[in-house]
């Protein structure tokens, strides 16, 4: 069983994930990975850049350009689905404890309605 590294916020934008993103490269990354954790790949939970910032234009020498943003949404899921770092879930386990304790209540905007993406967000979610 594959095992991929994921930054916590990144649970909400693989949830939401329309198919466009930063770059044509960024978004078939994003695609890879989302298959593949849908095909029951086990995730470790990160801090740092994970296989998704990989090709992500922000990634800077294996740190975001908006580091302090989105280290605040990954404590916010981190502590909404009471989650720890650098320990391995199954996705689908995650998938869950994301859907009962952000999405059904409505704690989106909360962990990260400032982010450029969450429009895209809030169509998906209608």
């Amino acid at each position: 069983m594959s095992k991929f590294l994921i930054r916590p916020h990144h649970l909400l934008c693989m949830r939401y994930f329309q198919g466009c993103g930063y770059s044509d490269e960024f978004t078939e990354n994003m695609r890879y990975v989302i298959s593949n954790l849908k095909n029951g790949s086990e995730v470790l939970l990160t801090r740092g850049c994970d296989d998704i910032c990989r090709k992500c234009p922000n990634n800077r020498k294996n740190m975001c350009c908006d580091g302090e943003k989105v280290k605040s949404y990954d404590s916010s899921v981190i502590s909404l689905c009471n989650l720890d770092f650098d320990k391995v879930y199954e996705y689908g386990c995650l998938y869950s404890l994301v859907e009962n304790n952000i999405i059904k209540k409505d704690m989106l905007r909360f962990v990260c309605g400032d982010c450029q993406w969450f429009h895209i967000c809030g169509i998906a979610r209608v």
